[in-house]
This record gives C-alpha cells, sequence and structure tokens, in this order.
C-alpha cells in the first residue's frame, strides 16, 4: 500500500504537457492580387476558421486555430494567381494566281518556300502574287480584313476565333475568298464569289497552309489561298 501511494505522489508531481498551440487562436489578414475576394473565401468553407472579406482593401481576415489558419492561407495563395497572358496571334492569307501565262512586268513574285504548297493538283507554269492580307488577332476573339484588286476585285478574310495551344494556333470559322463584279449595270454591284469556308482548322505556328484554289478568274488559271500563321513576339 504504502509503494502504491509514493507512485501516485510521483506522478501528481510530473508537470502536465502544455497545451498544443494548434489549439491557439490566431488572426490573420491575407491580402488578395488577383482572384475574387468573395469566390476565395467560398473555397475556406471546410475549414475551422472565420473569413472576412474585404472587397475594398482586397483582403480576407482568417481568425481560427494556427493550424487552420495556416491551411487557409494555403488554399487563399493556392487560388490568387495572375490569369495567364493572353497573346496575339498574325494571320496573313496570300493571294496566289497560277496560269500558263508569262508573268507581266508589275506582277509579285511568289514569297519563298511557298512553291511546295502548290506542287500538289493542277500546275501552272508561272505563279504571280495577287494580294497579302494580313490581321492581328487577340487570342481568344476574331477579326476580318478586306483587300481591294483590279477590276474592283475583293479578297477577304475573316477568323471568328484563334485560340494558341501549345505550337499550334486553332481557327474557328474561317473564311477566306475572292469577290468578283459580274454585274451588267455600270456599277457592277453584283458579286461573284468564290472561296474557302472551315469551321475548324489547325495550323503550326510559324507555319502555311494551302486552304483551297478557286477558279472564279475562269478555267484557264486559278487562285491559290495560303494561309499564314504566327504568334506575335
Amino acid at each position: 500500500m504504502r509503494n502504491v501511494l509514493l507512485l501516485l505522489l510521483l506522478s501528481a508531481a510530473v508537470p502536465l504537457p502544455a497545451q498544443d498551440s494548434v489549439d491557439e487562436q490566431s488572426t490573420r489578414v491575407v491580402p488578395v492580387k488577383y482572384a475574387d475576394v468573395e469566390t476565395i473565401v467560398k473555397l475556406l468553407s471546410d475549414y475551422a476558421v472565420v473569413a472576412m472579406p474585404d472587397t475594398k482593401a482586397r483582403a480576407i481576415t482568417l481568425t481560427g486555430p494556427f493550424g487552420e489558419v495556416d491551411k487557409a492561407e494555403a488554399v487563399i495563395h493556392e487560388f490568387d494567381v495572375a490569369p495567364p497572358t493572353k497573346r496575339d496571334v498574325d494571320l496573313t492569307l496570300y493571294f496566289v494566281l497560277g496560269s500558263d501565262a508569262p508573268p507581266g512586268p508589275h506582277d509579285l513574285p511568289v514569297p519563298p518556300g511557298m512553291a511546295v504548297l502548290l506542287r500538289g493538283g493542277i500546275r501552272y507554269k508561272n505563279y504571280v502574287l495577287l494580294d497579302e492580307l494580313s490581321l492581328r488577332s487577340r487570342s481568344g476573339t476574331g477579326a476580318e480584313a478586306t483587300g481591294v484588286l483590279s477590276g474592283a476585285r475583293v479578297t477577304e478574310l475573316e477568323v471568328r476565333s484563334a485560340r494558341i495551344a501549345g505550337t499550334t494556333i486553332h481557327l474557328e470559322h474561317v473564311h477566306a475568298g475572292l469577290r468578283v463584279p459580274c454585274g451588267a449595270g455600270p456599277d457592277r454591284s453584283d458579286r461573284l464569289e468564290s472561296g474557302v469556308t472551315s469551321e475548324s482548322l489547325d495550323i503550326h505556328a510559324g507555319g502555311r497552309l494551302l486552304l483551297g484554289r478557286s477558279s472564279v478568274q475562269g478555267p484557264q488559271q486559278s487562285v491559290f489561298l495560303i494561309l499564314a500563321a504566327r504568334v506575335a513576339p
């Protein structure tokens, strides 16, 4: 009995460990730079903290146990990131006329490296550059451009959306074509349109793609439509 009493006295003399700091309360103000403050607060509902948003100061006040406040702050930093930078896409549409007639003194030569795209299908003795349309589109948006050739002919390029995906440029609703007057009146307002329309198109950034050809100029010649795309510097 004496030994049991001595053991109880010794155990009572041993100090109890201090309460874990996790249970101690903490108040912390976390600034929010990019994300919506109230949206971030909704993400903290699973943590044992009180999150008070301040939309004017763009900050969240966290109150709760140290460990829970640390976890909630980590969530804020995880989702409060800068949005990806939207880059521009440069598109150039080349209108190349192929025929067996010799080029004229004012005809423009075809850009270097483009002859490879013209080897397939119908072959002509000569190719000259009729027109060149360029436009710049912000990634995720569209753009359009038109040009006027001799004889009131109109060239056009329209893109509803351009998006960059790695080394590929994805285009939505691409229309490229040529409109030639065919009316008999003095203003020749009626036009014959020929071109290419694609609802979805992928092209390698920095590359060129033969979209198609138009015979609106007549059976002895064709207009080839070549699209070049790159990410703007």
